[in-house]
Order: structure tokens, then sequence, then C-alpha cells
């Protein structure tokens, strides 16, 4: 009996690059239930890290949580200079940061998702690959990086990844009432 071996996987979450790219384009969301569905085919999630400036988008702090991302607080900072408002974050260095320590701490870690389209993110992806890491990069298509897309093993169109796990419609509730009641009856009191 031959046992599979589950590789271990890294996701890196530029939550406000993928967030205001779906609601420029169609008003969404992330589905973070359905990110984590579609990673999770490629391994074991070891790590799975969301980015952002968390004191403007709090209420997605619990979704995140509840659907295994550790929320990583990145300040946004609002600079004026020579009468313009330039307002800027440092998501990039942190991620960058932070998945190459995971590369050198975790070297278990065989497969490294970017939710990004972001094109500043090509040394580290350059990096990852040297190391023989895999990278899989989904991003919105219409906001990503074509150099991006041509660094990665595999890149996945944002709307691919939530189509091909769209939930089923619920159950009647009748229906559920009848199993359970079936199920009752089968007991011995």
């Amino acid at each position: 009996m031959s046992q599979q071996v589950v590789e271990d996987l890294a996701l890196f979450f530029d939550f406000e690059n993928i967030a205001i790219s779906l609601r420029k384009q169609n008003g969404q969301n992330p589905d973070f239930k359905k990110i984590i569905a579609w990673f999770s085919q490629y391994g074991r999630i070891a790590v799975a890290r969301a980015y952002g400036d968390w004191a403007v988008h709090h209420k997605f702090m619990f979704p995140l949580r509840e659907n295994k991302f550790e929320p990583v607080f990145v300040p946004t900072i609002t600079n004026h200079y020579n009468g313009s408002t330039i307002i800027k974050n440092a998501v990039d260095m942190k991620i960058a940061v932070e998945a190459t320590a995971v590369l050198y701490t975790r070297p278990h870690i065989t497969t490294y998702g970017l939710l990004t389209g972001d094109k500043d993110y090509l040394p580290l992806i350059e990096h990852m690959r040297n190391l023989g890491k895999k990278v899989i990069a989904v991003a919105v298509e219409e906001n990503t990086a074509s150099s991006l897309r041509e660094a990665v093993d595999l890149f996945v169109p944002y709307r691919e990844v939530v189509a091909e796990f769209s939930e089923q419609p619920p159950a009647p509730v009748f229906k559920l009432l009848l199993q359970a009641i079936h199920q009752l009856g089968s007991v011995d009191i």
C-alpha cells in the first residue's frame, strides 16, 4: 500500500490589491472560503496570511480568521507633497520579507500561493523558483501585470477560482427536517 505525500503550501494574500480590483470590476469582495478551498487542492495549507490595513478594513478580520487566514496589519500612510496626496503602504515589502523568512525557516513548504496581480513581486517569485519552489498566482485578470503571469508556474484568474468552488444551493428546510425525523426514528431509546 503506497502512501500519498501531501505537499505543504504557503499563501500570501495582498488583500487590498485583490479587494480593490474586485470592487472596481464588479463591486464584490474576496471570497475567502473559496480561495482556501481552491488552494487546498494543491496541498496542506501550512501558512495563510492576509496583509492589509485592518484599521481601514476591520470588517474583514473575522471572516479572514474564520477561513484560516492570519490577518497581518500593515498601516497605510498618507503623505502630502507639493499639493498632492500620496497614499502608500508597505504590503509588498512585508510579504516579500515574510515569504523569504518562510522559505528558509520552513523548507518543507514546496508551493507558494500569491494572491496579487502586482509586478513588484517579480524578484520574490524569481527567488522562490530559484530555490525549487512552485509559485501559483491568483489575481483579478484585468488588473494583473503580464510579467507576473509569465513569471509564475501557474496563473489562475480569480473568477475561475470562485467559479470552480461555487457552492450548491442548500437543501430545502423541509427535506432536512424529514431526514432528521427519519434518523431519530431509527434510534433505540
